[in-house]
């Protein structure tokens, strides 16, 4: 990145390029800020295929690892079917299956009763749980359900070929040092923010670019990728493209390409359905105008890096039949879920609270918190805006129960936490019935 801001230095990038902030940890300390183990970043550039460090600040070292400490229990390699309210005592009735080693769902539904049932399975999942909870008549909702889908404008591009050494490919997550001197460090390093360039560009109009790093495990397909892009996605006759891919092939240099992640602001028209596989997504968006400003930021980094810029490497139409006609692509959608003033606008309010058909009626007890309920693109990273949702909303939650004044305060150590709460043991007996159901007097019908 030091060489990308070297290089940027006095060109009409100079302004708007700076490091990213990252969600990492770089400080060398046993224990962080909520008492989790948590290693600093060793700089091997496997993000986006997980941080097998645990330097990543994923929820799991922050809220969730927070959760328990106050006394949450937290249940892994579950699949919630559907929410529904119990007849009985009006509770919520969250139906689940437990998953087996081999991430298949164990045919025994098992449930879990609530006051207050927060969904928060990400844009697909928390859609996907709300959508079968309407399809099997467990749950009213707002027709608006899966509506609004936003890939947030995001769009892939590749500076290649550059003159100057990128070092943007990630390495074994356990390398030794002495091998290898200058990791690529984090997946993404640094940013052009042309929302910063005064009276060019609106905030529908703005867009934001990154670096990204390819996880070691990618090398060959990114290679691969990297010639049929400069191949295929090239103008011209398409006569001995195949042998000029196989020609080139083993003479590619990743180590002077730099791929480009860009975001803008899209339609948000996607929506998102059930199918016999789970949940699938028409996509009506046209990104055109934002695709073709990326396209230009693109074009204008690579140039800085004395390289060339591959443009819409997936929408190329002679590369869409390799990619089954889906030539959109998205790190991070939002909507499924969106936020309403009504249910005619909306699956949920601005507090979270989930509509039940119904003009502003809700449905007590039950929340959505998630990039689901953001209701258009962002164009950038959506993390902080979705935290800062998900926290309003909780506060909320927190006033309207009337518990009080909360503490915000991190707790480090556990044993300081004294519980006064009477727990005690309780069982509740399902049955499935599986079969046909026939009334008829000779059981023809």
């Amino acid at each position: 990145m030091d060489s990308v801001l070297r290089r940027t230095k006095n060109t009409q990038l100079d302004k708007i390029c700076y490091k990213a902030p990252v969600f990492i940890n770089f400080d060398n300390k046993s224990l962080n800020h909520v008492g989790v183990q948590q290693p600093p970043c060793n700089g091997c550039g496997n993000c986006i295929g997980g941080c097998n460090v645990g330097a990543k600040n994923t929820v799991n070292m922050n809220y969730l690892a927070d959760a328990k400490t106050r006394g949450a229990h937290i249940f892994t390699k579950t699949k919630v079917e559907i929410i529904r309210k119990s007849p009985v005592d009006g509770k919520w009735q969250v139906v689940y299956r437990r998953l087996t080693s081999d991430d298949q769902s164990d045919p025994r539904h098992q449930m879990v009763l609530a006051d207050i049932v927060i969904v928060a399975a990400g844009t697909l999942g928390s859609t996907e749980i709300l959508l079968r909870s309407k399809e099997k008549g467990a749950l009213s909702i707002s027709r608006e359900i899966g509506r609004g889908f936003s890939a947030n404008g995001d769009q892939l591009g590749v500076s290649y070929d550059n003159s100057c050494k990128a070092n943007a490919v990630g390495v074994k997550s356990d390398y030794d040092s002495k091998d290898i001197s200058n990791p690529p460090g984090p997946t993404v390093t640094g940013v052009i923010d042309l929302r910063k360039v005064p009276g060019q560009m609106s905030y529908k109009t703005g867009v934001i670019m990154s670096d990204g790093t390819p996880a070691v495990g990618h090398v060959t397909p990114y290679k691969a990728l990297l010639q049929l892009i400069s191949v295929y996605g090239s103008d011209g006759d398409d006569s001995d493209k195949w042998e000029q891919l196989g020609m080139t092939l083993k003479k590619v240099s990743v180590e002077n390409t730099l791929p480009l992640l860009g975001s803008a602001h899209c339609d948000s028209n996607g929506e998102i359905y059930l199918d016999q596989n789970g949940v699938e997504i028409k996509w009506k968006g046209n990104d055109a105008k934002n695709a073709k400003r990326l396209n230009q930021v693109f074009k204008i980094a690579a140039k800085a890096l004395g390289g060339k810029a591959l443009e819409k490497p997936l929408l190329s139409d002679k590369l869409v039949p390799w990619f089954n006609g889906r030539n959109t692509i998205t790190l991070n959608p939002t909507g499924g879920c969106c936020m309403g003033n009504t249910c005619d606008e909306g699956v949920v309010n601005h507090k979270g609270q989930v509509f039940s058909g119904s003009g502003r009626d809700v449905h007590k007890g039950l929340y959505v918190m998630d990039s689901s309920v953001v209701p258009s693109s962002l164009g950038t990273q959506p993390s902080l805006t979705v935290c800062g949702i998900a926290e309003r909303a909780m506060r909320l939650l927190s006033q309207d129960c009337n518990w009080g004044k909360q503490n915000y305060e991190f707790v480090k150590d556990p044993s300081t936490i004294q519980w006064n709460v009477a727990t005690k043991a309780s069982m509740i007996f399902t049955e499935d019935l599986v079969g046909y159901y026939n009334d008829s007097k000779d059981g023809k019908r």
